[in-house]
């Protein structure tokens, strides 16, 4: 009866990611990410959807926004 489990176990939804690794995704990204939001250059399709997939990863429950105080 094991080969049934082994047929029949759930793979994992999504595989896992470190906070260390998005961080570094995201700094090689920063300022791409940055003139996005300064400029508001379609920022749910060139920030939030590339974002999203890498946040997912890490928790898919995880809720975020963007913002700017100024212009730096």
């Amino acid at each position: 009866m094991n080969f049934l489990k082994k047929i029949f176990q759930k793979e994992p939804l999504v595989q896992s990611e470190s906070p260390e690794d998005f961080w570094s995704w995201f700094k090689e990204n920063s300022t791409e990410f940055f003139n996005v939001v300064k400029n508001q250059n379609d920022i749910h399709a060139n920030f939030f959807d590339k974002i999203a997939p890498k946040l997912e990863l890490i928790n898919q429950d995880f809720w975020y926004e963007c913002g700017m105080d100024d212009d730096n």
